[in-house]
């Protein structure tokens, strides 16, 4: 019966393996080998007992076992090579198998494999290896079956599973600094091509019903200079559109939009500067008019936190106070003071009570004598406080600590003449206004008011305890 596919493969395998061992053992020196001689047939040698060949290989000795060793002899070892890497031989030995190779100066080879498998199958192989490869050629090698055929569901699951991790490499590649861009588009005339021909690349099926799509990039111009200045486009072919230009001051402008999915367009333009990230859309939430009226129940709600607060402070004022040590005298104590020891050992008081000294790793203080000045302070429980300050009374700065519960606070202010504007994820925000004032609120503020109005009737009607000064004499004549 014909052997298997599968069987056929594998002694096909271990020949091409018995092949190159014969021809390695026939590259070897040749120095114990007699001529090869004709045989009348397929006979074996046994061997039993022979002196060792000092020149070349030592003959074969016998097995403990009843065992028989076959000597296949060498029947032709052809062999030329030039200084120039050409070169050409033969090889065929006893049993049926034959090598034979030509190569010129190049590294490009040629060259012939024949032998017979143990079932009397005949292999023959030609093959060549080029700058393209190598390339065999044998009616005995296997042949992939034709394209397009069923892919099995478990090799389906395998495809997606790699897409899925190309895109999650992607993603996080995408999401890191990046060091170098790709090339933009050639031409005006390709960037409208894209736009034209391409909008959108066609889907393809997944195992499940689910499909993606593959948004080409149509624009990715981007110009940088070393002084800081720079310009770049970005477009999708799907709408998003982003643009930006700086100047070598750092500051910025730029415009972004694309389309919301459900078909609202988006349109921002921002300016970047010394004031801040300023953008303009209509999209963005506006903030109520100011002043507005403030709800009777936010009054006490804010009242109430007032008076948590004194009571807190007060509370705090009556607490042990933590100490301060000096500042530290150099950039090198305060490195080694925040690396080494961010909080000094708390030692103990006369009662139960111990408390912490905090050393302070940073404190410095310029102060000039228009008024302009910087301070940057720093202790080694987190708390950072730095400001800077021009001639004309303007301010900026940055608070950072960490609360007990382990919540960071992170606060950046300016104060010039429109007040004090600090900017935090920390702070409170006041509802969106208008809102609807709740029935029993207003019932609130109009019997405040209609009481107020009584105490000034009632104020305005009762008699006096305090009286004028006598006039003088000459003021009553």
């Amino acid at each position: 019966t014909e052997p298997p596919n599968n069987q056929r493969t594998y002694d096909d395998m271990r020949l091409l393996v018995l092949t190159a061992l014969v021809a390695l053992s026939a590259a070897a020196p040749q120095y114990g080998y007699s001529a090869p001689r004709e045989l009348d047939s397929a006979e074996s040698v046994e061997v039993t007992a022979a002196p060792v060949v000092r020149s070349g290989y030592a003959a074969p000795r016998s097995l403990d076992s009843a065992e028989s060793v076959e000597f296949i002899p060498i029947l032709q070892d052809v062999r030329d090579h030039d200084e120039d890497g050409s070169h050409n031989f033969e090889i065929e030995t006893g049993n049926g198998i034959s090598i034979s190779q030509s190569g010129d100066s190049y590294g490009n080879k040629q060259g012939v494999i024949s032998f017979t498998h143990p079932d009397g199958t005949p292999f023959y192989m030609t093959f060549v290896a080029d700058g393209n490869g190598f390339q065999p050629e044998s009616s005995a090698l296997p042949v992939a079956p034709a394209f397009p055929h069923p892919i099995p569901e478990f090799v389906l699951r395998q495809i997606e599973f790699a897409r899925q991790e190309d895109e999650a490499a992607a993603r996080a590649a995408a999401s890191a600094p990046r060091a170098s861009y790709s090339a933009p588009s050639s031409s005006e005339e390709d960037y409208n091509r894209k736009k034209r021909d391409a909008p959108y690349s066609v889907a393809r099926s997944l195992d499940s019903d689910e499909s993606f799509e593959v948004i080409p990039i149509l624009r990715d111009v981007r110009d940088h200079h070393e002084d800081g200045t720079h310009n770049f486009e970005f477009e999708t072919a799907n709408g998003i559109a982003v643009s930006e230009s700086g100047d070598a001051y750092g500051n910025k402008q730029g415009v972004i939009s694309f389309t919301h999915p459900d078909g609202t367009p988006f349109y921002m333009t921002f300016v970047a500067n010394e004031d801040g990230f300023q953008p303009e859309s209509a999209s963005l939430p506006v903030a109520p008019a100011f002043p507005h009226p403030i709800p009777e129940f936010v009054l006490r709600q804010i009242e109430f936190a007032r008076q948590e607060d004194e009571a807190a402070a007060r509370a705090a004022a009556s607490a042990p106070r933590a100490s301060y040590s000096a500042p530290s005298s150099s950039e090198e104590d305060y490195n080694r003071k925040k690396r080494d020891a961010p909080y000094s050992a708390a030692r103990s008081l006369d009662s139960d009570e111990s408390f912490e000294v905090i050393p302070i790793l940073r404190d410095v203080r310029d102060h000039q004598e228009d008024g302009t000045h910087n301070f940057e302070f720093e202790t080694a429980n987190g708390i950072a406080v730095s400001e800077s300050g021009d001639a004309y009374g303007n301010k900026q700065g940055v608070i950072s600590f960490t609360h007990p519960d382990g919540t960071p606070f992170y606060m950046t202010f300016v104060a010039n003449g429109d007040g004090f504007q600090p900017e935090s994820a920390s702070l409170p925000v006041a509802p969106a206004f208008p809102h609807p004032i709740p029935e029993f609120v207003l019932r609130q503020i109009e019997f405040a008011r209609q009481e107020d109005e009584a105490a000034a009737r009632s104020a305005a009607s009762a008699p006096r305890a305090s009286y004028s000064a006598p006039i003088s004499s000459e003021e009553y004549n």
